[in-house]
């Protein structure tokens, strides 16, 4: 047996170490926590010092075993779990485990930021001892949410029936889903007005313009109100016919890249960008960190995934700049390198950011040794990583301010152009800019300019704030400091497995549970899912982790007021839960839009009420006597006796008018805002995705036509729509995603095909690791006359088959796929 033993914790990661290690060194995995606290009372102690009984996880028997033989073999051990405080956690767990086997053994910790031959042999060569200020600040948080876990959920039991549990900072973040939604149902929207004016310069060049004031009061959601005051400035505008040009600016604006990532904005990218969950991105990044064979050996692609820093190594940064040049040039370096200093609240700053560990590895180089979900995230860490170093992009930004001879109305042009990309010719985004991306004409002040005739007037609805989405969830999350970006994965799956929340069009909606659950915590336990409180937790546990506080004050300071505030529930009498429970769950189903909804399904009773029983919350009616579930009236509309469905003007905020005379109602229900038309006595209804924030007829009118054609490429239909991954192009039979989401209402054919024509291939799922391919088992026969649908075939242990709008058909009395023929097709799809 080799006489130094390495720990680490997944079987990944140790196969890689092992090759950089060489033969003298044993490399085991732990495969995570080996011991942790059983699911039952009595794991933590109060009146024994918070007293921690520790349990060897039945999971990890065998392997601690493996490790225990191991390490009596070795002259020395070194612990290389991750470089956090779970990891800090493991080492002393299984240093714990080995002195109990009164082992001798010589222990160090190792750390490494990344799986590459250098970091690890300079991790082992630095060596260190087990840092105990880290240690007691994992083990007050697990005491803590242990404490949390096991004392206030049986009050959850036994006063809320159907109730899961409660966790000291999922209660928080579900407060946050819910009270958004609180906020999306109480919102009334109000109407207000635009106006734009297309102007014709002196040499016959035109551009638009938009009002910003009339009779001196500025042009805002709350002016004008309504279509006649908005009619009133398009009349005054009619008749002034020119305006002149009063004040102009010129000047070039700068756009600074963005920092490198850290877990929480790696998240919260790869959410937008990808379309990624927090779980998702974090087992991808694992695999990226821990290693992948690459041709050349297996190797770890980037530093580790669990971060909240921004700062990049010196050696790092040298070679990110070296590679700008050699790929771009001179220009796209900055003098001097990018320094980042992290903003995060509690953040610790010696933690590096997340890069990849070899920026010359291009994802262009090894992308065909990675899956799918592995290539698109290494392509964002490289290409956000690349860029954090390069030059800011300039733009012309120019605006020119016009009014009438008389003052009385301001108009405003803006123009803005791009002069220089610099860090965006490595990493593109969304650039919020005024202006069309054009240059303004070349007017000085005092021209006169015509105005051209329409005048436009576009009626708007303020609208409430999207509910969240796991990206918004975790900007908010990290910018409150509540948690750890690291925990962040655990905390968004927790709250769905409770049932509390689920995710619809990638956006938290509150289920009935969470939303009492809220209630109930916010009314009794109120400190405890305050934001600022749980934050101060969890800056008490960074002074702890930095040895400046006692793990056990800081237990006690947490656990005397809160045992005394469980105490004081379990005694409360029902009524006075009931009551406040009501109260809660009045405000938050019968408010704004949804006021006229407070009726009994029944008879039609304003004379309701809310109660708490056996089986949970319910509307009681206090005229009939009869029990009315609350699932109905949160999906915002009035339902029949029989259970039908029927549209509810009342309830909703009028838009407009259809070419049907048809009317458009905006309102929230069960699953966010929407738009109604009511035609021939049937709803249609439209949901309203996060990135069309804006209410109004023109949005209401373009979402309650999709799916639509918008055109024809190479005689085939082209339709756009919006589906449960974003909006897309629909080609030929496959679903194409929109990456500019907010261009979808406006997307033409020549956009459209420009997106057919440019579409991500589609990595094989029959690669190998060399890069090569297997066969594919199917093979495009054409399409079936009747729906245009494209038909496949291939063959399977069961026989040839065709695939067919995601059905497949038996082809009988052929053998091979090869000699299957359409017409084959087409009479097993027609017969089958």
């Amino acid at each position: 047996m080799a006489k130094k033993l390495v720990i680490v914790e997944s079987p990944a990661k140790s196969k890689t170490i092992t090759k950089y290690l060489g033969s003298d060194y044993a490399v085991l995995a732990s495969f995570g926590h080996v011991r942790d606290l059983p699911s039952q009372n009595g794991s933590v102690e109060p009146k024994s010092n918070f007293k921690m009984n520790y349990q060897i996880k039945d999971t990890s028997q065998k392997h601690v075993t493996a490790i225990v033989k191991a390490a009596k073999e070795a002259e020395i051990v070194y612990m290389a779990s991750d470089q956090d405080r779970e990891g800090e956690a493991i080492a002393w767990n299984l240093a714990e485990i080995l002195r109990e086997k009164k082992l001798k053994t010589e222990i160090k910790r190792a750390t490494f930021t990344e799986i590459t031959e250098k970091a690890v042999k300079d991790g082992i060569k630095n060596a260190r001892d087990i840092d105990y200020h880290l240690v007691d600040a994992q083990q007050a948080r697990l005491s803590l949410d242990y404490l949390v876990g096991f004392h206030l959920s049986p009050v959850l039991w036994k006063k809320l029936p159907g109730s899961r549990s409660a966790g000291r900072v999922q209660s928080v973040a579900l407060r946050l889903i819910v009270e958004r939604e609180k906020e999306i149902r109480a919102f009334v929207p109000s109407e207000y007005w635009s106006l734009q004016a297309t102007l014709n310069s002196a040499n016959n060049e035109e551009f638009l313009s938009k009002v910003i004031s009339f009779e001196g009061k500025k042009l805002s959601n709350a002016f004008p109100k309504n279509e006649k005051d908005a009619s009133k400035i398009q009349e005054y505008l009619e008749n002034a016919k020119t305006l002149i040009a009063r004040e102009i600016e010129s000047k070039d604006a700068k756009r600074n890249p963005f920092a490198p990532f850290n877990t929480a904005s790696l998240q919260q990218d790869a959410s937008n960008k990808l379309g990624f969950s927090t779980d998702r991105t974090m087992k991808t990044a694992q695999k990226l960190y821990e290693g992948i064979e690459i041709g050349s050996g297996t190797r770890g692609l980037i530093t580790y995934m669990r971060t909240d820093g921004t700062t990049l190594s010196k050696d790092a940064v040298e070679s990110i700049r070296e590679y700008i040049v050699s790929q771009f040039g001179d220009k796209y370096l900055p003098k001097s390198p990018r320094i980042y200093k992290t903003k995060t609240k509690n953040a610790q700053e010696a933690h590096e950011a997340i890069r990849p560990t070899d920026i010359s590895l291009s994802p262009e180089k090894i992308g065909k040794y990675l899956s799918s979900d592995e290539l698109k995230l290494y392509e964002l860490i490289w290409k956000r990583t690349l860029a954090c170093q390069m030059s800011e992009a300039i733009f012309l930004r120019q605006s020119i301010d016009l009014s009438d001879k008389a003052d009385k109305v301001m108009l405003r042009a803006n123009g803005n152009v791009l002069k220089f990309d610099g860090f965006l010719k490595a990493y593109s985004v969304q650039i919020d800019e005024d202006g069309d991306g054009s240059l303004l004409p070349d007017i000085k002040i005092g021209d006169e300019v015509n105005i051209l005739m329409p005048i436009e007037k576009k009626q708007h609805f303020t609208a409430a704030k999207p509910r969240y989405t796991e990206a918004s969830l975790v900007k908010d999350l990290e910018e409150l400091g509540i948690g750890r970006p690291s925990t962040y994965a655990t905390i968004i799956k927790t709250l769905q497995d409770r049932e509390y929340v689920h995710i619809d069009k990638r956006q938290f909606v509150p289920d009935l549970k969470g939303v009492v659950v809220t209630s109930f915590l916010k009314g009794f336990f109120t400190k405890y899912v305050e934001y600022e409180f749980t934050a101060g937790l969890e800056e008490e546990l960074d002074i702890i982790s930095d040895g400046k506080l006692e793990k056990l004050k800081f237990l006690r300071n947490f656990w005397d007021e809160f045992d005394a505030k469980v105490a004081d529930s379990m005694e409360k009498d029902p009524s006075i839960i009931s009551s406040e429970i009501a109260k809660f769950m009045q405000e938050y189903m019968f408010s704004g839009t949804h006021a006229d909804e407070k009726q009994c399904l029944h008879c039609k009773s304003k004379n309701i009420d809310i109660k708490t029983g056996k089986f949970g919350v319910y509307v009681k009616c206090l005229d009939c006597d009869q029990n009315n579930s609350i699932d109905k009236y949160i999906a915002g509309m009035v339902i029949t006796e029989d259970g039908e469905q029927k549209p509810s003007a009342a309830s909703g905020t009028l838009v407009g008018k259809d070419e049907k005379g048809n009317e458009i109602f905006y309102k929230t229900g069960k699953f966010g805002p929407y738009f109604e038309a009511i035609q021939d006595g049937k709803a249609k209804r439209a949901s309203i995705p996060a990135f069309i924030p804006e209410v109004s007829l023109e949005n209401a009118l373009f979402l309650l036509s999709l799916p639509k054609v918008i055109g024809k490429f190479e005689d085939k239909p082209i339709s756009i729509g919006i589906g449960k991954f974003g909006p897309y192009v629909l080609y030929n039979g496959e679903y194409i995603s929109i990456v500019e989401k907010e261009k979808t209402a406006t997307l033409t054919q020549k956009e459209a095909i420009h997106i057919i024509q440019n579409k991500p291939e589609k990595k094989s799922r029959f690669a190998k690791a060399d890069g090569t391919t297997r066969e594919k088992k199917t093979r495009e026969l054409g399409e079936h006359p009747k729906t245009k649908k494209q038909i496949l075939v291939g063959k399977s242990r069961y026989g040839v088959y065709a695939l067919y709008m995601k059905k497949f058909y038996t082809i009988k009395g052929i053998e091979n796929a090869e000699d299957a023929t359409l017409e084959d097709a087409i009479n097993a799809i027609d017969n089958g």
